[in-house]
This record gives structure tokens, C-alpha cells and sequence, in this order.
């Protein structure tokens, strides 16, 4: 794993991605390999993905349990926000990666559940998020794709 996030880091550096008149550019680039090279320091072994996904069912949970208090079907009330943004890129990370289990058949959190479904139901996050043309093609987000 850290192998290849170092040859993709490594890849950014090819002649033929950099411009070097253009210093946002390149300024970009050396932020990505940044982030990739702490990535590959992240997930090595098994314990550490247990511990990013223990950690990820933690914040599932959280997430349920201010659902449950909101008065309204966003995490804030009846206005739709930037955290619930936030929630819906993430879900649909979630769904992409097939980890939808952790807030369905896995552990039923049901305020999360629902809530997935009313932010891949918003007009927003599907035009922006879901039928985005440059995602990676994910059997688990087909049924999304359904209008």
C-alpha cells in the first residue's frame, strides 16, 4: 500500500503534468503529494484500518444520535447547511467505497439512514456529488444513479 501511494505521489512529478510557468500549479502539486505521502503513512497494516473504521463507527453513531435530536431533516433543522455538505460527500464516499453497511445492515442507525437518503435525494448533491461525470465507476453507487 505505501508503495503505491508513493509511486502515484512520484507519477505527479512527470514532465508531462508539470508546467513550470505556472506556479499555482505546481504549488497544487506539492500539496497533493503531500497529502499522499501522509497517506501513505496511515493506512499500512490491518490495526490501523480497524482503528479508521472504529473510528468512522463512532462518528456514524454521533451523527445518529444529532439526527435524532434535530428539529428538521437536516442535521441544524429545517436550513440545509455546509456541515450537511459536508455529511453528504462523505456518505457518498462511504456508499462509493461499499461501507454503506456501517449505517444499515451493520448497525441500524436508522436517523442516519434516512438522512442518506433524503441528501442523495436533494437536487444539489445529486447534480454535484452523485451524476458528477469524473467519479471512478462503483458497482455500490448504481442504484443512486437511478433518477
Amino acid at each position: 500500500m505505501k508503495l503505491m501511494y508513493l509511486s502515484f505521489a512520484v507519477s505527479l512529478l512527470a514532465p508531462s503534468a508539470l508546467r513550470a510557468d505556472d506556479a499555482e500549479l505546481l504549488a497544487a502539486y506539492r500539496q497533493k503529494i503531500a497529502k499522499e505521502q501522509a497517506a501513505a503513512g496511515f493506512v499500512v497494516d490491518a490495526s490501523h484500518m480497524r482503528s479508521a473504521i472504529d473510528k468512522t463507527k463512532r462518528l456514524l453513531s454521533e451523527l445518529d444520535e444529532r439526527l435524532d435530536q434535530s428539529n428538521g431533516p437536516w442535521l441544524f433543522g429545517s436550513a440545509f447547511t455546509l456541515a450537511d455538505l459536508f455529511w453528504a460527500v462523505s456518505l457518498y464516499r462511504f456508499v462509493w467505497l461499499g461501507y454503506s453497511g456501517l449505517w444499515t445492515t451493520e448497525r441500524h442507525l436508522k436517523h442516519v439512514e434516512a438522512y442518506a437518503d433524503r441528501l442523495f435525494h436533494r437536487p444539489s448533491v445529486r447534480n454535484t456529488i452523485i451524476d458528477w461525470p469524473g467519479h471512478p465507476p462503483s458497482e455500490y453507487v448504481d442504484y443512486l444513479k437511478v433518477h
